[in-house]
C-alpha cells in the first residue's frame, strides 16, 4: 500500500495524539510558565493540571506524561542538584522537548537522545546559560534515565515497536546507509500506525455494528410489547 505524504502526515500526527513519546514531552514542555513562575522551579507533576494541552489531550498522552513528570521530579531531587542546576534542568525540559525523529535518531536508547538534545541545545539555545558545563551537566545527570524509562513503558504499554521495527532502528548507527535505514524505519512506523488505526477503526465499526443491532431488537421488543397491549384493551 502507498501512502500519500499527505496521508503519512496525518497518520502521524493522529499517533502523536495516542500517546506518541513527543507529544508527552510536548505537554511537559506546556508548564514553562507554571513550572517556572518567579523564577524558581516547581514540581513538574504539580504543574501538569494547570496545563490547557495536557487537559485536552486524551486519556494515553495524559498518563504519558504524568509518568514522565513523576521520573523527572524523582530523578531531580535524586540527583541532589544545585537550587541553579535544577532551574536549569527545568528550563532545558520544557525549552528542548524531544521530537519523534530525534527518537528513531537516537535508536530509541535514552543516552544517545540526551547526547542529541544537548548537541540542539549548545547549537541552538538563546540562554548562554544552557550552553555551560554546570547546566549541560546537570542535564547530563538527570535526562538518560528519564527518557530511557519513558521509552521502555512506551514500548511496553502501547507496543509502538515491533521485533522488525527495533531491528531497523538499531540497525541505523551500524549501517552504511544510515538515511536509507532511517527512511525504512519511518516508513515501516507509518505503516504500523495506519494498521493500528485501521484496527481500531475496525473494532469501532463493530462495537456500533452490535449496539444498533441491539437498538433494532430492543426497538422490535418494544413495538412488540406495545402491540400486545395494543391487542389486548382492543379484546
Amino acid at each position: 500500500m502507498v501512502i500519500s505524504p499527505e496521508r503519512s502526515c496525518g497518520l502521524i500526527e493522529k499517533g502523536l495524539h495516542t500517546g506518541n513519546l513527543a507529544a508527552a514531552f510536548a505537554v511537559i514542555a506546556t508548564t514553562a510558565d507554571l513550572t517556572l513562575a518567579g523564577g524558581a522551579a516547581t514540581l513538574f507533576g504539580a504543574a501538569l493540571s494547570g496545563s490547557a494541552l495536557f487537559k485536552s489531550s486524551d486519556r494515553t498522552t495524559k498518563k504519558a506524561a504524568k509518568d514522565i513528570a513523576a521520573d523527572l521530579d524523582r530523578a531531580i531531587k535524586d540527583t541532589h542538584l544545585t537550587q541553579v542546576q535544577i532551574l536549569w534542568v527545568h528550563q532545558m525540559v520544557v525549552c528542548f522537548p524531544p521530537t519523534g525523529q530525534e527518537f528513531l535518531d537516537a535508536d530509541m536508547n535514552g543516552e544517545k537522545l540526551t547526547e542529541i538534545l544537548i548537541k540542539r541545545i549548545t547549537d541552538t539555545a538563546s540562554d548562554s546559560e544552557h550552553k555551560t558545563s554546570g547546566a549541560l551537566d546537570a542535564y547530563r545527570r538527570v535526562m538518560p534515565t528519564v527518557f530511557q524509562e519513558a521509552i521502555v513503558r512506551n514500548t511496553s504499554d502501547t507496543k509502538v515497536l515491533s521485533s522488525m521495527q527495533i531491528e531497523l532502528l538499531s540497525r541505523t548507527s551500524q549501517d552504511a546507509e544510515p538515511d536509507r535505514r532511517r527512511r525504512e524505519a519511518n516508513q515501516l512506523m507509518q505503516r504500523h500506525m495506519f494498521e493500528e488505526m485501521m484496527e481500531s477503526c475496525d473494532t469501532q465499526y463493530s462495537e456500533m455494528i452490535q449496539f444498533l443491532a441491539l437498538l433494532a431488537d430492543s426497538q422490535l421488543t418494544v413495538r412488540q410489547a406495545c402491540k400486545i397491549i395494543e391487542d389486548k384493551s382492543n379484546g
